[in-house]
């Protein structure tokens, strides 16, 4: 199931300040997620960006999308060619 997460700054806000901001708010996201965010299977990504009257950003945290047994599998048959 994915999990979005709209993050809306104003017009006037620079761009120093916008990155501080959504990366703080993304923290706060993840760590109030019931079930944690597992970097080894999830996925968090920008799927929309909007300015208007303001600054829009709509994020996407997708669930167990990465399979680490392909990763693992892959990196084994890498090291023997």
């Amino acid at each position: 199931m994915a999990e979005h997460k709209i993050i809306t700054f104003p017009k006037t806000m620079s761009l120093t300040e916008r990155i501080i901001g959504v990366s703080e708010e993304i923290s706060k996201w993840l760590d109030s997620l019931e079930e944690p965010f597992n970097i080894n299977t999830d996925v968090m990504h920008l799927a929309k960006y909007e300015r208007n009257d303001k600054y829009n950003y709509h994020y996407i945290l997708d669930r167990a999308v990465k399979d680490p047994d392909k990763k693992a599998s892959s990196r084994g048959s890498a090291g023997n060619n």
